[in-house]
């Protein structure tokens, strides 16, 4: 952010602090611009008692210089992005292959119980001819509580072990 800063034209201590908005005293900042122009990463220039930094510009055909190990490690994010970039995209993918119309189960459900429904009048139709009316009602009354027994069985049946 400095160095971008930096190299739209010449600025003195007070003028980064100002463009920084107060974030770092004048003590740090000219410490830091002081350091960085030490390690020739900007110019310095005096002018009487005050000191103008300038971002340091390559000649022509010139890059600036990059240190190999931290190209290196560029490469890598570099790949590591590309590599996360192309996972999100397959998660988008499948996430949109997966998403299915809230309508579609809901009909699919309410089919299903139609179904059922229809099962279950052909075979009380089918008890009601076998058996006589009051047979019918006992059977039934110990069909529901026989149901009821075998979920109350099957909640307390723990899971078996794969």
């Amino acid at each position: 952010m400095l160095h971008d800063m930096l190299q739209m034209r010449p600025y003195n201590v007070q003028n980064v602090v100002d463009n920084l908005r107060g974030r770092f005293s004048k003590k740090v900042v000219l410490q830091t611009l002081t350091e960085l122009a030490d390690d020739g990463l900007i110019e310095r220039k005096m002018y009487g008692k005050v000191a103008m930094f300038v971002a340091l510009r390559p000649g022509k055909g010139e890059s600036p210089q990059i240190d190999p190990a931290e190209e290196m490690e560029l490469e890598s994010l570099r790949d590591r992005k590309a590599a996360l970039e192309h996972q999100v995209q397959m998660l988008r993918k499948i996430e949109r292959q997966n998403r299915v119309d809230p309508a579609i189960i809901l009909r699919s459900l309410r089919a299903r119980v139609q179904a059922l429904d229809e099962n279950l009048r052909a075979v009380k139709a089918q008890l009601a001819n076998e058996f006589p009316d009051v047979e019918l009602a006992r059977l039934l009354a110990l069909n529901e509580k026989y149901t009821k027994l075998q979920s109350i069985r099957a909640a307390l049946t723990p899971p078996a072990e794969p």
